[in-house]
């Protein structure tokens, strides 16, 4: 009995395994023949039907080749949502492998064209800088879009487009660190430039000193049917920058000064005024009779207290320590 139990358990063994296997290759195989015959809807559908990741005798590298090409599929049929959800079964700790290098790669270009879709700047900056950080990429010197430079330009591109936030910020002053733009290269001396700029407290003309290359890496990575939106947010993003460079010198300004100041008019001042604090970005109160805005945030009584107690504490300190001094000068000299 318990040799034909092991007997039955290793033919179930070999075809459980055996069917994996063979379902995904062949799977596969059918979904090209429905693309290939234009049926876009029918390949991705008969992709999503196979849940890979559940199949154990399939290897690491097989999982993700498979998704991708559900990833793929999905983006062809542009069903967006579904394309999302598929890129969510991909570990990425995985693709930092060096022998997934290529399948990074595609997982990032994929996520790339999603992203245009969105119109997600900041995650375009982040996709573009995974490609950057991989080993072949930052091997490759040239200026092709397989080459590091390339990249690494797309990602301060998208960066600059990009909503201000933490993250945002953060990975702004780790670029502007970077060695690669500190090298005397004319190339890439305009992208070094821009990012001193966006990550010092000084107010930004518009257009840009260096508009003209990153229109350039625009038109090469933006598509054109969004041209006008990235035109719209690199305006948008230098105003908001230096509206948060003017709230840190001002307490209060006149309208007309601050839109002199940032090359706008009152009514569009108001405007990206509002669109920053209704986003919880910027404190500011605009009296439009008096034509001022206010960018001094009242203080509550409790704070006011607090500043109090830290005060008298510190008052306390400095008078305790001076009892201690004199004290001490009495017991040396015997006084």
């Amino acid at each position: 009995v318990s040799l034909c139990f092991t007997v039955f358990h290793c033919v179930s063994l070999c075809s459980t395994v055996f069917y994996c296997i063979n379902r995904s290759v062949l799977t596969r195989k059918l979904a090209g023949i429905k693309e290939a015959d234009g049926d876009i809807e029918g390949a991705c559908a008969c992709m999503l039907d196979v849940y890979v990741e559940t199949f154990g005798a399939l290897s690491k590298r097989e999982k993700i080749d498979f998704i991708l090409e559900q990833i793929r599929l999905t983006l062809a049929k542009k069903d967006w949502v579904r394309a999302y959800i598929t890129a969510k079964k991909v570990n990425r700790k995985h693709l930092g492998e060096d022998d997934m290098q290529d399948l990074k790669l595609r997982f990032f270009g994929l996520l790339i064209e999603y992203h245009l879709q969105e119109k997600d700047a900041f995650e375009l900056a982040q996709d573009y800088h995974s490609i950057y950080q991989t080993k072949c990429v930052l091997e490759d010197e040239s200026a092709e879009p397989t080459g590091w430079r390339h990249n690494l330009k797309s990602c301060v591109t998208f960066l600059l487009m990009a909503k201000h936030s933490p993250g945002q910020s953060d990975m702004l002053h780790r670029l502007v660190l970077d060695d690669k733009l500190d090298r005397l290269d004319a190339d890439l001396a305009p992208w070094k430039h821009m990012l001193t700029q966006f990550t010092t407290t000084e107010i930004v003309r518009y257009p840009l000193e260096d508009q003209e290359p990153l229109n350039g890496q625009l038109k090469m990575v933006g598509t054109e049917a969004l041209w006008e939106h990235w035109q719209t947010m690199g305006h948008t993003r230098t105003t908001q920058h230096n509206l948060r460079v003017a709230a840190k010198y001002y307490k209060r300004i006149h309208t007309a000064r601050l839109g002199n100041l940032l090359g706008l008019s009152t009514d569009e001042v108001e405007e990206h005024l509002s669109t920053l604090v209704g986003g919880g970005d910027l404190f500011a109160k605009i009296d439009r009779p008096a034509g001022i805005v206010s960018f001094q945030k009242p203080v509550t009584s409790e704070e006011t207290l607090s500043d109090w107690a830290s005060d008298v504490a510190s008052l306390l300190t400095l008078v305790e320590r001076t009892c201690h001094l004199i004290n001490k000068e009495n017991m040396i000299h015997k006084i």
